[in-house]
């Protein structure tokens, strides 16, 4: 577990790092559809806190509920954050992200295969798995975006691209092997 854990880690701060490059403008121009680095942020960090929750839990003994549809919980997880400022965002993201390994971090070897919820089957373990595939999907997509942007910034003589990125390496990043 502790190589997953690692893994959840260093994308989380591979995350942080490229959030870190946008402009203040960037960060408010839609590049998912609908959402915006503000909304994918305010989404991961409510995603973060149900987690923690589910897993304070266990820690309990207690049973999580398998809660909301996800489009309807990723909604909800960004209106509940729609009048905090950016910095707020940005900061609640950063802090439920690390809490969030210290909670895989705190789990015992037991209680990584315990189910989590009364009603569905998901252990920590699971659970840690469909983590790190979250973290490696918005990632992966803000390479993409930075690649754009960098593309982009490349046909206008003279302008510099804002974004350095090694999009080389988003090969780390993608896992091939995943149905």
């Amino acid at each position: 577990m502790n190589t997953s854990i690692e893994k959840l880690s260093k994308l989380i701060n591979d995350l942080i790092n490229i959030v870190d490059k946008f402009l203040p403008a960037q960060i408010q121009q839609k590049y998912f559809d609908t959402w915006t680095i503000r909304k994918m942020l305010a989404h991961i960090s409510g995603w973060n806190l149900h987690t923690i929750n589910c897993l304070n839990n266990l820690k309990n003994n207690e049973f999580s509920q398998w809660g909301a549809e996800t489009n309807e919980f990723n909604n909800q997880s960004i209106l509940e954050r729609q009048n905090k400022n950016w910095q707020e965002i940005y900061q609640e993201f950063i802090a439920t992200s690390q809490k969030l390994v210290d909670e895989y971090k705190s789990l015992n070897k037991n209680q990584f295969i315990q189910e989590i919820y009364s009603d569905h089957q998901y252990t920590p373990e699971k659970s840690l798995k469909t983590d790190i595939d979250h973290y490696q999907e918005h990632l992966t997509s803000m390479l993409r975006i930075t690649n754009s942007i960098l593309f982009a910034a490349g046909m206008f003589a003279g302008s510099k691209p804002t974004i350095p990125v090694d999009i080389d390496n988003i090969r780390d990043y993608i896992d091939y092997s995943r149905d």
